[in-house]
């Protein structure tokens, strides 16, 4: 009888460790994967006097005095906002030439960068060149959007290998962008 009382107190025990073991062990693999999973993004709507748009929560956004800066959390990715008036003697010069010395503006005399890419979308009047620094590994892509009193350039700067990750980001803001 005593032999059936420690097996029945043994097997008792045993469950409880095993069924304590067990929800630790979920427990532990729930907050692992709740931590590994990636943050959902969210939309924002930025709105001043001289323009909104829309960006998601992959950036933090700060005024400027002239224009708009937003940079991601880890600092390797900025875009720069500007806006201009489209006057009446920019309306009267080459649309694609206005764009090319805009974007050529950004770079400047920095040699280094050489334009892997430049194209209109013809159906929003937005100009789109790229341009790569080899020695820096980074990537500018300048944006011009013309509307019909202002123009927008829109700059966008990132590590080579993380560039790619915020086109959907880039998009958004091209696509709702207005004064």
């Amino acid at each position: 009888m005593k032999k059936e009382k420690m097996k029945f107190q043994f097997d008792l025990k045993l469950k409880i460790f095993l069924l304590l073991f067990i929800v630790i062990i979920s427990f532990l693999i729930g907050m692992i994967i709740n931590n590994l999973k990636k943050e959902s993004a969210s939309i924002n709507r930025y709105e001043s006097d001289n323009m909104s748009f829309y960006y998601d929560n992959n950036f933090e956004i700060k005024d400027e005095k002239d224009g708009v800066e937003l940079r991601n959390y880890d600092g390797s990715g900025i875009i720069v906002i500007k806006k201009m008036d489209y006057t009446e003697t920019a309306q009267k010069k080459d649309k694609d030439q206005l764009a090319t010395s805009l974007s050529y503006q950004v770079i400047g005399d920095d040699a280094n960068y050489i334009e892997l890419y430049n194209g209109k979308d013809e159906e929003r009047d937005n100009y789109y060149y790229l341009y790569e620094n080899y020695e820096k590994e980074r990537q500018i892509e300048v944006i011009t959007i013309f509307t019909e009193k202002d123009i927008f350039v829109i700059i966008y700067q990132a590590d080579s290998n993380e560039f790619d990750l915020y086109s959907e980001s880039i998009s958004l803001i091209t696509d709702s962008i207005e004064s």
